[in-house]
């Protein structure tokens, strides 16, 4: 016979235990015995001596003082930075209070070391002549320096002098209007700290070595900074390691004789195993060898693409001849300047792609590689940082010689350096006291002081007659040579497409071929895109420009001061100029663009062996050969500036 399953009453039951009341009996759920009662309880055994408590002794004297400590000092530490920070917040406002110097701030972003230094030192000296002035900078990361401007100047509080930029071109031109002050009625008053030197009465602009070009800026058709140095970049290298692993006391200028070099450092190992680099390079110094070494090759197509005829080369012009097929970018110079960067990679420390500005100085300043690119503004640090454990040398880019067996025919020259001045200050609109800011740039521009300032801080000055120091010889601009005629970027997509593919290039993921080719499809869109963008920026400005030239006009007409009618007269002719060409460009590149076989059978214009000859008499300085005059010729221009020496 078949069991039955136990009753759900007996199960409950069973776990109610003695509290639950004896069910009734029935077939299927017979009647359980009662619960066994719990055993009586035991009274408790004596505890033994190694059960009982431990009983601590009560701690006195430094022990428990010391205890009392631990468990307060967390609190001792708050309680004390707060009342240091309530300390100096409270002595500064004291002292802005019973302070009654003028006080003017500076801000700029150069921390390389010796720049806050020299900047104080050449305050200190200008408070000795004015002491009821003070000056006070602020050094602000360059990362951060952008953003940290822009908003000091939008909440009304940006310091008296800055230095304009790290922020977007729109963003520049904007701050140039709005809050800075433009420097055009000064920059034909003579320093008054040039005294008792030969530029005592001189203009100011006629005392810099670059007349202020870069002082100008053609957006807003004013002078708005004043400039204190110049800069170049240079080849710094290990001296004591490149005589220990190569021989050489000092490395050779020609391209081919470097990358020998560079072959013999990498044959050797550091004392942890590990291979030397011949050059220490990163995403930040990497421009610098491309476009002082294998950029140079691309300098004869500058003339495949001079639509405006101006002798020099635009990125939009770039662009249209790009577009129209004038121009690509496996034509002989551009190809030649990519297999120089891919002979050039692999003497690269590994990984630079990912490495920053300071990781390559870094790996240098360990003595990890020979070669570094060096800008001016940073060559002092770096010596600093290798006192005392080798010694430090300075030499240009090697080049590519006339004679080189693969591209001597493209190696014209020696590349182009500007003169221009750099490290500008602008004064702002919500100075309080404009005139003493602008009083302390007359200063630093000063040919006693401008010589003293850059001394400092090693860098080369910019009024004339100031002297440089002997050991910055090395890095003198050199003013003849060529220039980079390479551009592939006109806006914001162009720029991000370009990148990406030169970084795959970089690091060996695409060839040459690849890149080309890639870039050529994706470019009838993008540049495109860029390119009418670029036309409609052109027209933007032309209404206020029309509002300036105005302006102008009626200052001339009107004003009592002869030197200030001039002035206003020499503006005028210049906007109307600058009005005109802007018109006569944007109708050229339309013309390019609607009829592409226009330019693309012949060359805009050539040089005659006659041009050439007056080119190099001018460089050279000596008189050019007498030649029998030729018929007028509809391809010959006057000489591009700047030129190379044929």
């Amino acid at each position: 016979m078949r069991s039955k399953p136990p009753c759900a009453r007996a199960s409950r039951c069973l776990s109610n235990g003695s509290r639950a009341r004896p069910p009734r009996s029935s077939p299927l759920c017979p009647p359980l015995s009662p619960p066994t009662p719990p055993p009586p309880r035991r009274r408790a055994a004596k505890m033994s001596e190694s059960d009982a408590p431990v009983v601590v002794p009560e701690k006195k004297g430094l022990a428990a003082m010391w205890e009392t400590l631990n468990q307060w000092l967390p609190w001792i530490v708050i309680g004390a930075a707060l009342a240091w920070s309530s300390w100096v917040v409270g002595t500064r406002q004291f002292r802005k209070i019973t302070d009654d110097r003028i006080v003017i701030r500076l801000s700029h972003w150069q921390l390389e070391q010796g720049v806050r230094d020299g900047i104080n030192e050449a305050a200190a000296e200008y408070q000795k002549l004015h002491p009821n002035v003070r000056i006070a900078q602020e050094a602000i990361p360059d990362s951060a320096y952008g953003q940290w401007l822009t908003t000091q100047m939008l909440g009304d509080n940006a310091p008296d002098i800055v230095q304009v930029g790290q922020v977007s071109e729109n963003v520049r031109i904007m701050m140039l209007l709005r809050y800075l002050l433009p420097l055009t009625p000064y920059v034909n008053r003579p320093n008054p700290y040039n005294k008792g030197t030969e530029l005592e009465g001189v203009p100011l602009q006629e005392t810099m070595l670059d007349g202020m070009q870069m002082s100008y800026d053609p957006e807003v058709q004013e002078y708005m900074s004043i400039s204190l140095a110049r800069m170049s970049v240079r080849v710094i290298y290990n001296k004591t390691l490149l005589k220990q692993l190569t021989g050489l006391d000092t490395p050779p200028s020609n391209f081919r004789d470097f990358i020998k070099v560079c072959e013999e450092i990498q044959k050797h190992k550091m004392p942890n195993g590990l291979q030397y680099a011949a050059i220490c390079n990163s995403a930040y110094h990497n421009n610098a060898w491309n476009g002082n070494i294998a950029m140079t090759l691309t300098y004869p197509m500058f003339r495949e693409m001079d639509f405006n005829r101006d002798g020099r080369f635009g990125k939009e012009e770039w662009a249209i001849a790009y577009l129209t097929g004038k121009i690509g970018l496996k034509d002989r110079p551009n190809a030649a300047a990519f297999t120089v960067l891919q002979e050039l990679r692999p003497f690269f420390q590994p990984g630079w792609v990912g490495l920053q500005r300071d990781e390559a100085i870094f790996s240098f300043a360990q003595q990890k590689g020979v070669f570094m690119s060096c800008g001016l503004w940073e060559a002092g640090g770096i010596t600093q940082l290798a006192k005392g454990q080798f010694e430090v040398g300075v030499m240009d880019f090697p080049v590519l010689a006339r004679n080189d067996p693969q591209f001597g025919d493209l190696a014209e020259g020696v590349r182009f350096e500007k003169a221009d001045g750099t490290i500008p200050f602008s004064i702002t609109r919500s100075s309080k006291h404009p005139e003493i800011a602008l009083d302390f740039l007359f200063f630093l521009a000063s040919q006693k002081q401008n010589e003293r300032f850059n001394e400092r801080l090693h860098w080369l000055p910019l009024t004339v007659g100031a002297k440089a120091l002997p050991e910055l010889k090395p890095y003198e601009p050199s003013l003849v040579g060529v220039f980079s005629a390479f551009d592939p970027v006109l806006g914001a997509e162009t720029t991000v497409r370009w990148k990406q593919l030169f970084d795959l290039f970089n690091i060996g993921q695409i060839t040459f071929d690849e890149l080309s080719e890639t870039y050529a499809k994706e470019y009838k869109s993008i540049g495109t895109s860029d390119f009418e963008e670029f036309r409609r920026n052109v027209r933007r400005p032309g209404v206020r420009k029309e509002q300036m030239s105005s302006i102008l006009r009626a200052r001339a007409l009107l004003d009592a001061d002869p030197q200030k009618a001039a002035t206003a007269w020499l503006r005028f002719r210049q906007v109307q100029m600058d009005s005109l060409g802007s018109n006569n460009n944007y109708i050229t590149y339309e013309k390019a663009l609607t009829d592409k076989g226009f330019y693309s059978s012949q060359q805009i214009y050539k040089y005659t062996p006659e041009a050439l000859q007056r080119v190099g008499a001018r460089v050279t300085g000596t008189a050019a050969p007498a030649t029998t005059p030729a018929a007028p010729s509809t391809t010959s221009v006057p000489t591009p500036q700047p030129t190379s020496q044929p």
